[in-house]
């Protein structure tokens, strides 16, 4: 009996290390947006807008974001560039100048962090934004 509880203590220790490592889920990028997307609605050529794509770390390592990518000069976005514990809330400020592009509006922002991706994702979380510019009268 003695031989059969010293045999389990050992396996459980042993096992230990992997059943704590199993439960460890990472960090989490979670966004307050709905669907990730911003629709800044209706602006006239020239004006400027920003918006903060709010986010928290609901995993339970520190998140790091590595970089915010846009795709045009018309948009930039400023992100944190601590790591954020589990828990704590961040925010990308995004900036896009709307001087000479008239019409609809579809401009993605992709955040390269060291969270696990959504499936919907492929090798950035995608950030979106959409409106309409009117040209100017």
């Amino acid at each position: 009996m003695k031989r059969f509880f010293g045999f389990l203590s050992i396996l459980l220790l042993s096992a230990l290390p992997l059943l704590l490592s199993a439960q460890a889920r990472g960090p989490e990028l979670t966004f307050d947006v709905s669907n990730d997307t911003y629709d800044f609605g209706s602006v006239t050529d020239g004006e400027v807008v920003v918006y903060d794509y709010t986010f928290k770390n609901t995993g339970d390592q520190p998140l790091v974001i590595y970089k915010a990518e846009v795709a045009c000069n018309c948009t930039s976005a400023d992100w944190p560039k601590k790591p954020l514990m589990p828990g704590q809330t961040g925010s990308i400020k995004v900036t896009y100048k709307s001087e000479g592009n008239a019409g609809k509006v579809n401009k993605q922002i992709y955040i390269k962090s060291n969270a696990k991706l959504p499936p919907r994702h492929k090798n950035a979380y995608e950030l979106n934004l959409t409106g309409q510019v009117k040209a100017k009268k």
